[in-house]
């Protein structure tokens, strides 16, 4: 059964909470119908999440009172990182939508040959973070994703990680490449139209492990996601 659960940031946690924000109140009142006495779950991201009480209510705000902490994670040992290449907004949506249902743990945006020539500004950044806690409140997942700072081709290739891939059809299984102790891994997907012929070669230069996930050519949303989820379902 599902359950009404929102975010809140964790410096906002508190005994008692008045929620006043138009979009929060307006779900929970007028979508969900909730009603005084009722129970919601709010998670902070940082792997707790509390079971609340609405105290009162009208149309502009909420009061909620804690009852009891509801689920304690402890952070994971190692980190799932997904480069990709931004798409247009649906498609971006989509990827990061899936790839934090499959298990990313942080992603880092960056930019190569052919891909987007378009600038991560502050308002994509703050949709993705929208899309983001939304896809965590969604899969019930207790740790809020990182979206990393845009980076260039050339940070992903000295990117300090355990173990670093990139997905391609000419690669080989996850099951020969993935070690037996989890490190932290960050896997990249190229742009519409591929990593270009240097670009690998510089990637093979540098270290990296190249994954194969299907016969078939896939587009970069559904590669992206799709390598989230293998490689989190083979380190479980």
């Amino acid at each position: 059964m599902s359950r009404t659960r929102i975010y809140i940031e964790p410096q906002l946690i508190q005994p008692q909470i008045r929620l006043a924000q138009r979009d929060t109140v307006h779900k929970l009142r007028d979508v969900l119908r909730l009603e005084k006495e009722n129970q919601l779950y709010v998670f902070d991201g940082q792997g707790n999440e509390y079971l609340y009480r609405i105290d009162d209510f009208d149309r502009r705000q909420l009061l909620i009172s804690q009852e009891k902490a509801s689920r304690r994670q402890t952070k994971p040992g190692h980190e799932l990182i997904l480069a990709f290449t931004p798409l247009n907004e649906e498609k971006t949506a989509y990827l990061l939508q899936k790839a934090v249902e499959l298990g990313a743990d942080a992603f880092v945006p960056f930019s190569c040959e052919r891909s987007l020539k378009n600038k991560v500004t502050a308002d994509r950044s703050s949709r993705w973070r929208r899309i983001i806690i939304e896809a965590c409140r969604q899969s019930e997942r207790l740790w809020l994703p990182r979206m990393l700072p845009p980076a260039a081709f050339r940070d992903i290739l000295g990117f300090d990680a355990g173990l670093r891939i990139v997905a391609t059809i000419d690669g080989r299984p996850a099951q020969e490449i993935l070690p037996q102790k989890p490190l932290d891994t960050i896997i990249a997907v190229g742009p519409t139209g591929d990593f270009s012929r240097s670009e690998y070669e510089q990637l093979r230069q540098c270290g990296f492990s190249f994954l194969k996930l299907s016969e078939n050519m896939l587009r970069v949303e559904t590669a992206a996601a799709f390598a989230v989820g293998v490689l989190n379902y083979l380190r479980l």
